[in-house]
């Protein structure tokens, strides 16, 4: 026999005898819902496309073809760790991608100064 939570009141529990009835099935609904744990699955290129357009990324093409080569060929993993959600990880990844486009405009005048130098050197001019 199964009884739910509607069927105390009518078996003529008294209060009490029902406030640990509650607390039985509040329990028991916990204990399944922790059984039912969502299983990840790795996202195809296409869905990683689809999220990264959404976040913005200047390059989802290539971008989304990164990502998805990086983690499959490490089994899904993050660091030790199983991948749970991949949407964060995605945008952990655009979040470095930002970090590193700063750094590459600033290393471009460098490149430039040094061809400049080049070119002087070429002419035999160092008098700069």
């Amino acid at each position: 026999m199964n009884i739910t939570k509607n069927d105390l009141f009518e078996l003529g529990l008294s209060p009490e005898q029902q406030h640990v009835f509650n607390n039985i099935f509040d329990r028991l609904e916990l204990l399944e819902s922790k059984g039912k744990r969502n299983v990840f699955k790795a996202p195809d290129r296409e869905m990683v496309f689809e999220y990264m357009c959404e976040k913005g990324c200047f390059d989802p093409a290539s971008e989304s073809e990164k990502f998805v080569n990086y983690y499959a060929s490490n089994g899904w993993m993050v660091g030790r760790t199983k991948m749970k959600d991949w949407h964060a990880t995605v945008r952990t990844w655009l979040g470095r991608l930002k970090q590193q486009q700063p750094s590459l405009a600033i290393d471009a005048p460098k490149t430039q100064k040094q061809a400049v130098r080049e070119s002087l050197r070429d002419v035999g001019d160092t008098s700069w």
